[in-house]
């Protein structure tokens, strides 16, 4: 589960790029969640814009399918937001941020790459 996740993140990320719409974010890393077996577990929406008030326009979290909102230089973006939880399982959930700039996007956050188990019974 860790791994899949780590994966639909690293394919929403290389999806960031200017030029490039929201939506095709979450397509690619949809499409990996589904791919393995977790398609049924995910929630649409992994990522958003961010600005003063945090999640907001141009990108909120929940964003419309057919949204055409295009990544632009000057947009920070996080990718990774919505927990994978599987009911009886667990959930894992890894975000960062990354500011468009000089054609790319560059990380202003980066995930822990291991694994942290807690138990919240």
């Amino acid at each position: 589960m860790f791994a899949t996740y780590k994966h639909a993140q690293a394919a929403g990320i290389e999806a960031l790029k200017p030029g490039a719409k929201m939506r095709n974010i979450d397509t690619v890393a949809k499409k990996v969640f589904t791919e393995n077996g977790y398609g049924e577990f995910y929630i649409a929406g992994i990522s958003h814009s961010i600005g003063l008030g945090f999640e907001e326009t141009p990108a909120p979290t929940i964003h419309p399918g057919d949204s055409g909102i295009q990544i632009c230089e000057g947009m920070t973006v996080a990718v990774g937001h919505p927990v994978l939880s599987v009911p009886g399982t667990g959930g894992v959930r890894l975000e960062d941020t990354f500011h468009i700039s000089e054609g790319k996007a560059q990380p202003l956050t980066v995930s822990p790459s291991e694994l942290v188990l807690s138990d919240y019974t």
